[in-house]
Order: structure tokens, then sequence, then C-alpha cells
């Protein structure tokens, strides 16, 4: 429905004004503006399963990730060095520490930084090529977001119990599937198809093997919440992004760093949300 002009209303626009102003919106519409920078600031943001040094870590991507957002606490939610890998294949350490001095940079910008340990950090959470002086090292940790506390930690607690020997197979496994899954997708961009990842699905599968169904792992978290008393769980390890309530209990996960590129993010006034990197 257009606007109802009063009948007493005279006034007509002039043609060159009508021009000017479509010219302008029109100027506006094909001006490319991917050049302004917008920096968004956070209380807090968490990242996880970044596995640097392996082959498919997005070095790159995360840095460029960091830079667009300013905050007061990053948690590197584990899984952040892939000792696993290191311990099989050499690996370029240049691009790893690179990434790890920028981390060392934030603190000297008064951004508190937490690493908790994931199942695949450096040489079994024995040693971590950080200073525990400027970085504080966990296994898990309580973070308090306004009035709700939650429990946070990589989330291998999740997992079944698994011997070593058969944690190792697996491992290699998934660097086969890795493997396979960039050779097939060269391939589909030299036919100029897009991503397709097969890596998900069997992901899907395996952690369904080893955790259970979505209502197992649930049923965990909410167990979890009651014994550590708490409002809610953060975790990563499940490659999976979760922003939802199991009753009263908000769970929260932040997918990961190889395929999907997210991270958990908190606002000043406590809100939380999934961020993608685009």
């Amino acid at each position: 429905m257009g606007h109802i002009v009063p009948f007493f209303y005279t006034k007509k626009i002039k043609p060159w004004k009508t021009s000017l102003q479509e010219y302008i919106h029109t100027l506006f519409q094909k001006t490319d503006l991917s050049f302004i920078k917008i920096i968004v600031h956070y209380r807090t943001l968490i990242i996880s399963d970044l596995h640097l040094g392996a082959p498919d870590a997005k070095y790159t991507q995360l840095e460029k990730f960091l830079n667009q957002h300013t905050f007061d606490h990053l948690i590197l939610n584990g899984d952040i060095i892939d000792g696993l890998y290191l311990k099989f294949f050499n690996a370029r350490k240049t691009k790893y520490t690179h990434f790890l001095e920028k981390i060392i940079q934030l603190t000297n910008q008064n951004c508190k930084i937490t690493y908790l340990m994931g199942n695949h950090d450096h040489n079994r959470h024995k040693k971590i090529p950080l200073s525990r002086d400027l970085i504080d090292i966990k296994i898990n940790m309580m973070y308090k977001s306004g009035d709700k506390t939650y429990f946070v930690c990589h989330g291998q607690q999740l997992d079944g119990k698994t011997p070593k020997w058969l944690e190792n197979i697996g491992f290699l496994w998934w660097v086969f599937v890795y493997w396979l899954n960039r050779i097939y997708n060269r391939r589909r961009r030299e036919q100029r198809f897009g991503y397709q990842s097969i890596v998900s699905k069997l992901k899907d599968a395996a952690k369904f093997i080893m955790v259970g169904s979505p209502n197992k792992v649930h049923d965990k978290i909410k167990q979890i919440c009651i014994e550590k008393k708490v409002d809610g769980f953060i975790c990563g390890h499940l490659h999976h992004p979760v922003n939802m309530f199991i009753d009263k209990f908000h769970y929260l996960n932040s997918w990961d760093w190889v395929e999907s590129m997210t991270a958990l993010a908190e606002t000043p006034d406590h809100q939380w949300s999934i961020l993608h990197y685009e």
C-alpha cells in the first residue's frame, strides 16, 4: 500500500531530483564495500578442535577470524595442537608456532587466555609449547556468565573407555579419511565443482559408536551438570555445533576449525551465539 498524500499537499518532486536519488541508490548497490573492516567486541570467544600441525588445519582463516573480533577472554577448548598427528608424522612447526605467537600477542592486549586440554593435545597433557605464566592451562574450568555457571571442558569426558591401541588405530584411519577427502575435493575443484565433505557423515557414525545416540549424550550432559551443580555445559570434541537447552541446562558446542570454522561467542550482556567464518 502506498503513502496517502493529503489533498492540500501540492508540492511536486522535480524530475532531476528523483533521478539523482535513483542514481545514488544504484551507486551504493553496485559499490563493493568489502574493504570496510567491521570489528565486533565480545566478552568471551571459545574455539576448539584447531588440530594445528595436521594438514587440514585452517591457519589463515583462523587468523583472519581473530582479527575480525576483539574479546576480553579467549578460551582454547582442546585439540588445539594435534599431538597425536605430531606423534606419528612430521609437520611444519613454523605454521602452528606462528599462530601460537599470535595468541601470546593477545595477552599483551589485556586479553585473558585459557587453554583447556583435549584428547589430541600435545604429548598427551604433558607438554604445551606455551608459557604457563601468560596462559592459564587446565583440564576443565567453571565459567561465570551473568547469573549462570557453566562447566567447560573439551568433551572427551563424554566418550566411553577405549583401549589406547584401538585409539591409535582409529586415529590413523581418520588420517587416511582426511587424505582421501583432500584428493576427492581436489578433483572436484579441477572439474569446477564445489566442496563436498566425505568426512562429516563418517564422523557422525564414528561419534555414534564412541559416544552413543544424541539422547545418550544429552543424558550424560545432564548428569554432569547435576553433579557439578551448574546451569550449563560447554564443549567441543563432537565436531557438531549446538546452542540448545536440555531441560533447564544450557548446552553449547563450538564445532571445529578443520571443516566448519566456527566459534562460540558471549556478548557483554551474556548472550551466546555460534559465529561462522565468512
